[in-house]
């Protein structure tokens, strides 16, 4: 006789019967299906035949539709793993018969729940399982047993179903990762030999991006044109300009040029508007000013460099004198850095036969005035077999202490947005040949770091490392800047004025120069300031070859002597008391051949000898007045020689109009690169 099973829901031979979970009739409570009361509830469509046969053993863990043998409605059951397990698994969280299997729970039983979807108030095909192949009208059994549905084989959790090619899938966006990395990799190579000026160095990825996207938002710009037809949005160089140098003229460059920039921002449409570009300064020392601009005499004036007030340096110095005599009055120039008149004497034999140093038509006072010796200062030892020379006495003719001039331009510069990179030096600038245009400049800071700038144009104002930092950026151009600074330094100090206190104040400054009265003609000359300060210069210096910094220029100490023994034989210092002398110095002065400024936009030809472009026959064939105004590209603005302080604010103005694609105001025609300087 077989022994019951003594496992629940089984027969007695060994086999589990299937577990069946009935729908709940109410969904508040679950009344006995032999009441009264839930025979009375809706009861859903009852089974009148057997259960079908099923068409394959469901697999492990699958669900599989079944009638009970009592004819209640249909339900779900799980085929137990093995026929040992004692019980069948829980039915599943949140399941009511007539809706889509989920995964099982332990948690919840069907029967304590509330309906929480559409699905199960309203039986519809947008919301159920039920369809044209399932026994009961909410039930689509075959859908069940397909493969991809839960349980079933292709689908993972969250029934999501895997290609079936998905291993050529991968396979295939491999191969177009590598194709694309490929690209890139020759296209930094293309970037880098487009440029024959650009080092080796920069084929990293950080330079080809930042150069990638400076070349693409260069190609998607306008062609460039002059800011003066244009709005903002449209101006030629919507990334910026650099500016090499921060000594007077670079610092002026970029006043005047921030200056433009603003007030073309505000006369621009309100609907064309945008930010004003950025204008970067650098500086290869750690501080601005770190050269000749800060230790220069401080004269000013519209005379010394011709008759021609329209054209040339004269223009230059005019224009730069009317934009001193505007700025001192708006800022107070008196007070702030010293800001007044200025008197210039020349000391000479009497009876001089000889070339005078500086000559009579030098001066505002053409011819030169004789004057008493008496009405000199009274600091200046004199002579009795010498004459006094005035070569000027204003209008035309100002002064201001260079020492505070320069912190003071430096503060309206940063006060305009202009951004400065001190202790950092411009390495490379990215060129588009087929355009004839600059994308962007590779900033190297002396920490380690360095930044691509976008830009547009490029200033080189450098002073007397200008050839150099040209040389170092365009090896392979066609042109040398012709300038020489070794020879041309000189040695200066300042002392204090015999009698001065800390209260007196003059009002005028005075030069007197004692270049003729010299032996062996040499050049020396002495400035009073309104503080009370006497600027000792004029001197000479032995040559040098100029540093790689400005501040490792030291005074030399045998020139230095020379000129205390000058002082104490023409100045009224005493000649046998100890000279209490300050701010020692030594300043190259950046002298072009010929020696006069040069202020001018490179021709494209000229950069480089790679370029299929054709080249100018002759440097001066085409004049700045006579190019096509165009905005963008390099610029050299320097050569100013000991003039930096006299022409640095008419300079900047010239450059900025340059850049923005407008005519100056000035002839600079002849202020161009000359025909020398090719190589």
């Amino acid at each position: 006789m077989t022994e019951p099973d003594p496992r629940p829901n089984s027969d007695n031979t060994g086999n589990a019967f299937n577990f069946n979970i009935s729908p709940p009739s109410n969904p508040f409570s679950t009344p006995s299906s032999n009441t009264p009361e839930a025979r009375s509830l809706p009861t859903w469509p009852q089974q009148t035949t057997s259960p079908p046969k099923q068409s394959r053993t469901p697999r492990k863990g699958s669900f599989t539709e079944v009638l009970s043998p009592n004819d209640n409605p249909p339900a779900y059951t799980a085929a137990l793993p093995h026929k040992d397990s004692v019980s069948p698994p829980t039915p599943p969280k949140d399941f009511p018969p007539h809706h889509m299997p989920r995964r099982p729970s332990r948690s919840v039983s069907p029967a304590n729940r509330l309906p929480s979807t559409l699905s199960e108030i309203i039986p519809d095909d947008r919301y159920m399982a039920g369809g044209r192949h399932s026994h009961d009208p909410f039930i689509d059994t075959a859908r069940y047993e397909e493969p991809g549905f839960y349980g079933g084989r292709g689908y993972g959790r969250g029934g999501y179903r895997k290609p079936k090619n998905y291993k050529a899938a991968n396979i295939i966006s491999f191969v177009v990762l590598v194709i694309f990395m490929l690209v890139i990799v020759i296209t930094m190579v293309a970037v880098v030999r487009a440029n024959p000026d650009s080092p080796q160095g920069h084929l990293n990825p950080l330079y080809f991006f930042n150069s990638l996207w400076a070349a693409l938002y260069s190609t998607l710009s306008s062609a460039p044109t002059p800011l003066d037809s244009m709005s903002l949005d449209n101006n030629g160089f919507p990334d910026g300009v650099i500016i090499i140098g921060g000594g007077i003229i670079g610092l002026s460059t970029a006043y005047s040029l921030a200056l433009d920039l603003k007030a073309a921002a505000q006369s621009s449409p309100q609907q064309n508007r945008r930010n004003v570009p950025k204008i970067t300064l650098v500086e290869s020392s750690d501080r601005l000013c770190p050269a000749a601009s800060s230790q220069a005499t401080g004269g000013l004036g519209d005379f010394g460099f011709g008759t021609d007030r329209s054209a040339g340096v004269a223009g230059v110095g005019s224009l730069s004198y009317e934009m001193h005599v505007d700025m001192a009055a708006k800022y107070n120039g008196e007070e702030r850095y010293g800001f007044g008149r200025q008197l210039v004497y020349r000391l000479q034999p009497k009876e001089f036969t000889g070339t005078p140093s500086p000559a009579d038509d030098w001066g505002a006072d053409n011819p030169p005035v004789s004057v008493p010796l008496s009405a000199l200062p009274s600091w200046v030892r004199t002579e009795d077999g010498w004459e006094a020379k005035r070569l000027s006495s204003g209008p035309r003719g100002a002064h201001l202490d260079p020492k505070r001039f320069c912190p003071f331009l430096i503060e309206r510069v940063k006060e305009l947005g202009v951004e400065f990179e001190m202790s950092a030096n411009v390495t490379s600038i990215q060129l588009d040949h087929s355009r004839r245009t600059i994308s962007s400049g590779k900033i190297q800071r002396t920490c380690g770091s360095s930044v691509l700038v976008p830009c547009r144009a490029v200033v080189i104002a450098a002073g007397s490392w200008s050839d150099r930092v040209f040389a170092q950026l365009f090896p392979n151009a066609k042109i040398k800047l012709p300038l020489k600074a070794t020879d041309t330094a000189g040695n200066h100090f300042r002392v204090k004025t015999p009698g001065w206190k800390p209260g007196d104040r003059k009002e005028e400054s005075v030069q007197v120069y004692y270049t003729n009265v010299m032996p062996n003609g040499s050049k020396f000359d002495v400035t009073s300031f309104t503080n009370g300060d006497l600027y000792i210069g004029g001197w000479g210096a032995v040559p040098e070859a100029i540093p790689e910094l400005a501040t490792s220029i030291h005074i030399q100490p045998s020139e230095i002597e020379g000129m205390i023994a000058a002082t104490k034989k023409y100045v009224n210092v005493g000649p046998n008391s100890e000279l209490d002398y300050y701010d020692a110095g030594r300043c190259y002065r950046p002298t072009a051949i010929p020696n006069q400024p040069i202020i001018t936009r490179v021709s494209w030809d000229l950069l480089t000898r790679d370029t299929k472009s054709s080249s100018y026959s002759s440097l001066e064939q085409k004049s700045n007045m006579e190019q096509e105004p165009t905005a963008g590209g390099i610029y050299i603005n320097t050569g100013h020689s000991s003039d930096g302080i006299t022409l640095g604010l008419g300079s900047g103005k010239v450059a900025s109009d340059l850049i923005l694609g407008r005519t100056p105001s000035i002839d600079i025609s002849s202020l161009g690169l000359p025909e020398s300087c090719r190589l």
